[in-house]
């Protein structure tokens, strides 16, 4: 369907659109006082009028909508109206954009007429639920990922809302959330999940109105709707791909919960009048100045700023330019140098992503969880505003659910034997996050039983993970909990027993180049430390030779180096050592874990790089020491047969390919392949 764009009825339209644009710049405050929202709600009114005139009934739906929340929030007063802004910007914009696709001959995504909430087979899937071939596929992925914010909001008002119900910031949070997925849903014909979202935002809207309580049959029936529409857009964002969409269930449950909430009886609670606060004018401020960018144009973009260091570096370090006696070459290239640094520096900062979404997600597995398990728990966190790389936040995801699920059952005590031992009823579990030497360190705390080293050998000892008379340390006892399989539950559960968690978490832990520490005291409750890389592009490396070979020492485990004098170096059996500042220290000969020929092999003409590693510290020996470089990391693919002490390539200064060193594996032993 097209539109004439000389006809009278869509001159009509954009006039309407251009005077609800321009009333918006200059401040819905202003220009929206006075009764039934002033200047703005009368243009809205024409613009409902105006889209119902080219036979748009979706547009004028939306129109009508915003004309009716605009009326209602100028008798609230001018703070209700500030709160308000945002949203009708967004709706606005999004009616610019459909009039955009109208007036290209594209089929405009109309709300489809009301129908009942569960309809649908759940096998074959809704049609309504945003098929590609029926609706724009570039407005439905800009749905699937402003809906994802909007559900992660949503998630975390609700929390919010729980511990304090007199937050009305909260409440109105919910409702803008709620509010934005029906409108946006009903331009793209998702019946269902506009349904559903009218139907929260009604009982949400009963609330601030104080006509039902602000109580848990409400937070839980909100965190239900949240938990159905998430699979409602993953259904969307599946089809979007052409890929298989899952069943969706229909929403009956939710419909019941919001019924049960809407039907509790309990004294009114206080009516809307508070101030809108910082936070909505916070979020205006970033929609000013943010912009949405693909992440995979994102990704392409840190890979050629990855390749243009190489391309620098070989340029810089090429010997036809060192060979050139030339200080205002040298200058030129210094300027290079640091104008590509800069460049990297910015470019590697576009994919730090701060680590409190993934926090967040956290707080909800802690309440659901202390729920089902009757143990009262407080949730506490700190530091997450501290940043990292996009992609660990992805896929750390998964361990650190793991890791809280484990402390809540494993570690919290129930709540009587809690108050046995002296302590409170309510247990704890803490997150936080910081920078330590240029790594990123998560911390998982709880303040239950600790770690029962005793149990934990016998389960061992019992599943053949462990001889019988063998001597272990507290740190050997502590790291038998990472093993596959192992676990000290004494029933399997849909929580835990069956094994399968921790042995997860190292192994993806480990996949990042990162290392998990375990501090426990009996009584007083565990803590795991997960030590990662700041980001998985680049490292910092020491370049050091064996041979003609060139490797990579990440620098975050190098201490020191020294060339030994013969008084330092002894033998321990059949082991080399080293005594290095009043410490007798292992030499690894680095050349016979990879199998090379070195070039020096006797240790006091050799070079010693002081490791200090996960489980021990350690002297490597290197033949020499050729710079440190922040090197961009390779993959060395899978058709590649390479030792297991090597994680990564990275191509060098001069061109040549520097493998990347697992020291951990180094030490362990790790041979040539």
């Amino acid at each position: 369907m097209s539109f004439n764009r000389q006809s009278v009825e869509w001159t009509r339209l954009e006039q309407a659109t251009n005077q609800v644009a321009t009333l918006m710049a200059l401040g819905l405050e202003t220009c929206a006082a006075g009764e039934q929202g002033g200047e703005v709600g009368a243009a809205l009114r024409q613009l409902a009028s105006a889209c119902l005139a080219i036979g748009s009934d979706g547009l004028a739906d939306v129109a009508s909508a915003l004309a009716e929340r605009v009326s209602e929030a100028a008798a609230e007063g001018p703070a209700r109206l500030r709160c308000l802004e945002t949203g009708v910007n967004d709706a606005v914009g999004l009616i610019q954009m459909q009039m955009a696709l109208l007036a290209e001959g594209t089929p405009a995504a109309e709300s489809a007429a009301p129908s009942s909430l569960g309809q649908g087979d759940p096998d074959q899937g809704d049609p309504d639920q945003g098929d590609p071939d029926q609706g724009d596929p570039e407005m439905l992925r800009e749905f699937v990922g402003e809906a994802a914010e909007h559900l992660a909001t949503i998630e975390t008002a609700a929390l919010d809302l729980e511990r304090n119900p007199g937050d009305q910031e909260a409440l109105r949070s919910l409702f803008r959330s709620f509010h934005t997925m029906k409108g946006v849903a009903g331009f793209l014909a998702l019946s269902q999940i506009r349904d559903l979202t009218h139907r929260v935002e009604s009982t949400l809207d009963l609330a601030r109105n104080g006509k039902i309580p602000v109580g848990e049959p409400l937070i839980e029936a909100v965190l239900i709707a949240g938990d159905w529409l998430r699979q409602a857009v993953e259904n969307v964002h599946a089809r979007l791909l052409g890929k298989p969409a899952p069943p969706l269930a229909t929403p009956d449950h939710v419909l019941a919960k919001l019924q049960a909430a809407t039907e509790a009886s309990a004294a009114q609670t206080a009516t809307d009048g508070g101030s809108c606060g910082t936070s909505g004018m916070s979020g205006r401020n970033s929609l000013q100045t943010a912009v949405k960018v693909d992440t995979a144009k994102l990704d392409y973009l840190v890979d050629m700023v990855g390749e243009l260091v190489i391309a620098e570096s070989m340029v810089v370090n090429s010997r036809e330019l060192r060979g050139i006696d030339s200080v205002d070459l040298q200058r030129k290239l210094a300027l290079v140098t640091q104008v590509t640094t800069e460049v990297q520096r910015t470019a590697m900062g576009l994919r730090m992503v701060t680590i409190g979404q993934l926090f967040r997600k956290m707080e909800r597995v802690v309440r659901d969880l202390s729920r089902k398990l009757s143990k009262p728990i407080n949730f506490e966190v700190s530091g997450e505003d501290t940043e990292l790389d996009r992609t660990l936040v992805e896929q750390l995801a998964d361990p650190l659910l793991h890791m809280v699920r484990n402390a809540i059952d494993h570690g919290i005590e129930p709540a009587e034997a809690r108050q046995a031992a002296g302590k409170p009823e309510t247990g704890l579990i803490a997150l936080s996050a910081s920078h330590v030497s240029g790594q990123i360190v998560i911390e998982v705390r709880d303040d239950g039983a600790g770690l029962n080293t005793e149990r934990i050998r016998a389960k061992a000892v019992a599943s053949g993970v462990v001889a019988p008379g063998a001597v272990l340390s507290d740190y050997e006892i502590h790291n038998l909990i990472f093993e596959a399989g192992f676990s000290t539950a004494t029933q399997v559960t849909d929580v835990s027993g069956r094994g399968v968690g921790l042995d997860v978490v190292k192994k993806a832990i480990q996949a990042l180049r990162g290392r998990v520490e375990i501090h426990s005291r009996p009584g007083q409750g565990s803590t795991f430390l997960l030590k990662l890389p700041l980001t998985l592009a680049i490292i910092d490396g020491l370049i050091a030779a064996v041979g003609t070979e060139r490797y990579i020492l990440p620098m975050v485990s190098v201490r020191e180096m020294l060339r030994p004098d013969v008084s330092q170096l002894s033998t321990l059996g059949k082991d080399e050592m080293v005594l290095v500042r009043g410490r007798l220290l292992p030499v690894i000969r680095l050349h016979e874990r990879l199998g090379v020929v070195p070039r020096k092999t006797r240790a006091e003409e050799a070079l010693l790089v002081i490791i200090e590693g996960e489980r021990a510290t350690f002297a490597l020996m290197v033949d020499e020491f050729l710079g440190k470089q922040e090197v961009v990391i390779k993959s060395l693919g899978k058709a590649i047969a390479y030792p297991p002490a090597v994680s990564a390539g990275a191509i060098l200064g001069d061109g040549r390919v520097g493998l990347i060193l697992d020291l951990e594996v180094v030490f362990g032993g790790g041979v040539h392949a």
